[in-house]
């Protein structure tokens, strides 16, 4: 579409680079933690870190690239200027592009993700709430964010619920999000998180400990107990990358190996007619299951970066349905 003559571009015209539009460009970082509450009065959830001053609106901690940065130094530079936190596993989300996202001019912004253990959080929190008490630190519970984007200045409704997003897709891959999770933690607890970032998943704690089986072992052979009443819970502690390695050889010896091969359309339409089955009917016997591996890998990042996993065998299936369809 061509571009009204107010609107064309100045190059067209002979404009020099100096004469080109220079919009400001700005970083700001959603600091997101998971809260559990101690005494079961208030709900598990996420919350975001937000600066609170008696002259503006609440607003994610964020300021402008200067010349000679990156953005990530930049977004690092201004988290440790505005919160006191030195991120460890800052990670870039998208440029938010409005061109009414700021009412002083035009403004790229350019959103990250941060992911802190909660009580980390509220000590750095605390300390810098203290020393500055005309800005305050809080942490708000993400949903009133994700429900209206008009919550937050600036488009930073926008951002919390891009970087939400994030969080769960890595949820839904990971047994342990972003590190959220410490060593010595209880089966009540790794559920209770996984519970608090993907709320409407559902997942029992029998279906989460199957699943991540490999990734965690007792810290002892005995229950430790907490102080509080009942029975002691036993506690975990995450494996290594060589441990978890090691799990699986140890899983895989002990369980035979299959060779699966892609169902025919034909057969695929058999079991539609007969009614719901199983999903691992879906495939039957001749792929190798390395090949087979590498497409839960595939999955698994395209989960990650681009939409929360459903059923594996279900888009294995549909994945094959399309190639078919495209040759």
């Amino acid at each position: 579409m061509a571009l009204s003559a107010d609107r064309a571009y100045p190059a067209a015209s002979g404009a020099r680079w100096e004469d080109l539009p220079r919009p400001h460009v700005a970083v700001d970082t959603a600091v997101l933690t998971v809260r559990l509450d101690a005494d079961s009065s208030r709900r598990d959830c996420v919350q975001v870190l937000l600066i609170d001053d008696t002259v503006r609106e609440r607003m994610l901690p964020g300021g402008f690239l200067l010349t000679g940065e990156t953005l990530e130094e930049a977004a690092r530079r201004v988290l440790l200027a505005k919160t006191g936190l030195r991120s460890r596993q800052l990670e870039q989300l998208r440029t938010f592009d409005n061109p009414e996202r700021d009412t002083r001019g035009r403004v790229l912004s350019v959103g990250h993700l941060d992911v802190v253990r909660y009580d980390d959080l509220v000590e750095s929190i605390t300390e810098l709430n203290d020393a500055h008490p005309e800005r305050q630190l809080v942490l708000e519970d993400v949903d009133e964010f994700l429900e209206d984007p008009r919550s937050l200045p600036y488009d930073h409704a926008l951002i919390v619920a891009t970087a939400v997003a994030r969080l769960r897709a890595d949820a839904q891959v990971r047994a342990n999000p972003f590190g959220l999770i410490r060593d010595g933690f209880t089966l009540r607890e790794f559920r209770r998180v996984h519970e608090a970032i993907n709320p409407e998943l559902g997942l029992s704690k029998d279906t989460l400990v199957q699943r991540y089986r490999d990734e965690f072992e007792p810290l002892t052979d005995e229950p430790i107990s907490d102080g509080s009443r009942g029975r002691p819970a036993r506690r975990f502690r995450w494996r290594t990358a060589e441990e978890r390695d090691d799990a699986l050889r140890r899983r895989a010896r002990r369980s035979p190996s299959r060779d699966f091969r892609y169902s025919t359309a034909s057969s695929r339409t058999d079991r539609k007619t007969a009614g719901p089955q199983n999903d691992a009917t879906g495939l039957a016997e001749d792929i190798d299951m390395e090949a087979l591996q590498e497409m839960v890998e595939l999955f698994k990042l395209q989960s990650a970066v681009r939409r929360p996993p459903t059923d594996f065998l279900r888009w294995l299936r549909d994945a094959d349905s399309a190639s078919n369809q495209s040759v």
